[in-house]
């Protein structure tokens, strides 16, 4: 989406670069960071389009034709970079947040995912996913399929006389592990009297 058009001015050399306004806070960078890093990396200047200028979407890059025109293509790289990447936010049940937002949930999917950030909003049951677009697509699908999945859920409270608890648990929990493991089943069973 970016093109350029290119003016020779005494000595000094112009390049001016379009990009969705949108994306000039990013390419900025917080309190102006990226933009000083990159003055500093090739010596030049950058003017980005003020409030009141009518056309929002041009940056212009200012300096020596050869640093200008390197900086001009790493600021393409970036801008094509910001036009790959999303942002969405879901809502998740108050009663799986916990479990859905959980670090042993979270870091896996991050992780296979590779480029993707999930930052929980506790205060109001929402998870933002931003990173390439692919990838911020598919952690929504995986995250909502979970949601699914738990609200499928169905949980039955059978009452057992607790002086057979330890018979049903087994050695080292060996029964529940096996009645968990070959049927997809959580069981929980209340805290021992001391």
């Amino acid at each position: 989406r970016s093109s350029g058009i290119n003016a020779e001015y005494g000595e000094s050399y112009c390049v001016e670069v379009k990009a969705n306004n949108e994306y000039h806070g990013f390419l900025i960078g917080k309190k102006g960071a990226n933009v000083q890093k990159l003055k500093k990396e090739f010596g030049v200047n950058y003017a980005f389009p003020r409030p009141d200028d009518k056309d929002q979407e041009t940056i212009t890059i200012m300096g020596k034709q050869d640093a200008v025109e390197k900086a001009a293509a790493d600021l393409r790289t970036a801008i094509k970079e910001l036009e790959n990447t999303a942002e969405e936010e879901i809502s998740i049940d108050a009663k799986f947040f916990k479990k859905i937002t959980s670090r042993s949930t979270i870091e896996p999917m991050t992780r296979e995912l590779g480029g993707v950030k999930i930052v929980p909003r506790p205060s109001s049951n929402t998870v933002k996913i931003s990173g390439p677009k692919a990838c911020v697509a598919e952690c929504k699908e995986k995250l909502e399929a979970m949601m699914e999945e738990l609200t499928a859920q169905v949980e039955i409270m059978v009452e057992i006389p607790r002086q057979f608890h330890r018979d049903i648990i087994g050695t080292g929990g060996a029964n529940v592990r096996k009645l968990t493991s070959e049927n997809g089943v959580q069981v929980t069973f209340p805290p021992q009297r001391q």
